[in-house]
């Protein structure tokens, strides 16, 4: 199995974003993830395509986008569009584990909006560690690295 890498980026200015995604591309990563805060940095969505414009093959999309704060139909709408302008090429990923801690916590200084239901916390943490470990069990990262090939 070969090693692949990618890199990640916090959305700029979309005219940035494209040259860093043709420099990344040309350097030979296989991905690029783009953060998602709406709250510090520019949209996502938006920075994605500027990015897959500006390359052939990278794949690219959110490193981690916020279930909370992001209305999941928005989300698949965004995520089908960036399929639709490069097949094959998004990736995506939804951060619950933090949307959790945001909500048990508080940590961030962010209660979660009232109008989202939160489910008991400590029940859907442990239902998810649960079938983490079910098909991981205690194998470490490069134990399943190397059952992959």
């Amino acid at each position: 199995m070969a090693l692949s890498f990618g890199i990640s980026f916090a959305p700029n200015h979309p005219r940035e974003v494209s040259e860093w995604c043709r420099a990344s591309e040309e350097a030979g990563f296989e991905r690029i993830g783009m953060v998602d805060s709406q709250a510090i940095y520019r949209e996502l969505y938006i920075s994605c395509v500027a990015g897959m414009q500006a390359t052939q093959s990278i794949q690219l999309g959110p490193r981690v986008t916020n279930a909370l704060t992001r209305h999941p139909t928005v989300t698949a709408s965004a995520l089908l569009t960036l399929n639709e302008l490069a097949p094959g090429r998004d990736i995506s990923q939804i951060g619950l584990l933090e949307i959790l801690d945001i909500a048990r916590n508080q940590r961030s200084g962010h209660a979660p909006p009232a109008a989202y239901a939160v489910p008991p916390v400590d029940r859907l943490t442990t239902q998810m560690y649960e079938s983490w470990r079910a098909c991981c069990a205690n194998r470490t990262l490069r134990d399943l690295l190397a059952e992959s090939t």
